[in-house]
């Protein structure tokens, strides 16, 4: 399976001048995160970092910084970690398992931002592939018992 077949399209994006306040707000409107700091280049909208909940928290928040006077581009990670979207599922998994991160943005073959993959829609795969192995079994025990009555 392609992770492009199954990332999360809607993909929210800020540009670096964003401040840290409205980037929460959009955060909590959308019930997101994450949030990928993104610029244009040639008509083609390019991932350049990411900013995520975890990051204001640990980075401004415990730190007691005033959030009003902070912007995106002064906390963002800028070492990011993208994947094509024709990547394999598994591959990619793997990929994020060693590069320790939870969300990765996905790129179309331009190099333009084309989604993004978290571990929860993996876990949602996962899930779903899961209740079809237990879906086979039930039914081997069933067509078992029936064929012996």
């Amino acid at each position: 399976m392609k992770i492009g077949e199954i990332c999360n399209r809607s993909v929210i994006t800020v540009s670096t001048d964003a401040s840290i306040l409205e980037v929460a707000q959009e955060m909590r409107t959308h019930h997101i995160g994450d949030v990928v700091v993104s610029e244009s280049a040639d008509g083609v909208e390019k991932p350049i970092g990411i900013i995520t909940d975890r990051d204001i928290v640990i980075e401004l928040v415990a730190e007691e910084v005033t959030l009003d006077t902070v912007n995106v581009g002064d906390v963002m990670s800028t070492t990011l970690v993208t994947a094509p979207h024709d990547a394999d599922l598994f591959e990619t998994l793997r990929f994020m398992g060693i590069k320790g991160v939870r969300r990765i943005p996905v790129l179309d073959d331009d190099g333009g931002l084309y989604g993004i993959l978290s571990v929860n829609e993996i876990l949602g795969v996962l899930t779903k592939e899961l209740s079809f192995i237990s879906e086979v079994s039930e039914r081997q025990i069933a067509r078992e018992r029936s064929s012996r009555e």
